[in-house]
C-alpha cells in the first residue's frame, strides 16, 4: 500500500502519492458503509489508531517520526468529515484520534499534552476530530488518579472520550497480584463512571 504499483518490492511512493491514497481508502471505504443498508450502525470512525506508537513502520518510513503538527493526519480527518458533511449526520458520527499510553508521563515524556497538541492541531481549522480513544491498560505505568486527571484533561479541551480497551493481565500470576490487579482494574473503572454520572462526555467503554 505504500509502495509503487502496489508491490511489495517497490520503492516508497511519496508522501504527496501516500497521502492522496489514504485519502482515497478512507472515502471509498466511508461512501461504501454510508451507501448500505446498514450505515446508521456506525456511531464513529476510528480513523487513526496508534499514530504516535509507530517506530518501525512502513508510515515512519515514508513520513517519519510522529510530529505533532502532522498535516498528513489533518487532511485525513477533514477528508472523512466532508464524507460525514455529504451524508448530513456530521453531528451524530465521531471521528476518533485512537492509541495507548496517552496518559504516560515520565521524565521529558507527556503523553496526554502531546496528544492533546496533536489533536488541537488537526481541528486548527475546522473542527474534523471529536474523540479521543484511549486504549487502557490496568494496572498501568501510572496511577488510577494520574489516569482519571487525563480524563478530565481531554474532557476540559472539549474531547468526547472513548475507552476503546480495558485490559487487565491476570495470566501467570498468583493469586495476590491477580486480586491486586483486579482491584485496581475495579478502582478505575469506578472512576470512569463517575465523571460520567457526573455529565462527562464518554460514550464507549
Amino acid at each position: 500500500f505504500f509502495s509503487k504499483g502496489y508491490q511489495d518490492s517497490g520503492a516508497y511512493v511519496t508522501p504527496d502519492e501516500m497521502n492522496a491514497r489514504n485519502e482515497f481508502y478512507i472515502r471509498t471505504i466511508m461512501e461504501h458503509v454510508y451507501n448500505s443498508q446498514y450505515g446508521d450502525l456506525v456511531y464513529s470512525w476510528d480513523l487513526i489508531n496508534e499514530y504516535y506508537n509507530t517506530v518501525g513502520t512502513d508510515w515512519v518510513e515514508l513520513y517519519g517520526e510522529y510530529s505533532v503538527t502532522p498535516d498528513n493526519l489533518k487532511r485525513l480527518y477533514e477528508a472523512a468529515a466532508d464524507v460525514l458533511v455529504k451524508h448530513n449526520i456530521r453531528d451524530k458520527v465521531s471521528l476518533v484520534l485512537n492509541g495507548y499510553n496517552t496518559y504516560y508521563v515520565s521524565g521529558s515524556v507527556n503523553m496526554p499534552d502531546t496528544v492533546l497538541a496533536i489533536a488541537d492541531y488537526i481541528n486548527s481549522d475546522t473542527k474534523a476530530l471529536d474523540a479521543i480513544g484511549m486504549e487502557s491498560w490496568m494496572p498501568s505505568e501510572t496511577s488510577v488518579a494520574a489516569y482519571i486527571n487525563t480524563m478530565k484533561k481531554f474532557l476540559r479541551a472539549g474531547y468526547e472520550i472513548q475507552v476503546t480497551e480495558m485490559d487487565v493481565p491476570l495470566t501467570e500470576l498468583t493469586d495476590q497480584q491477580r486480586a491486586n490487579q483486579t482491584k485496581i482494574y475495579g478502582e478505575a473503572l469506578k472512576g470512569i463512571l463517575e465523571l460520567k454520572r457526573n455529565g462527562a462526555n464518554i460514550s464507549v467503554i
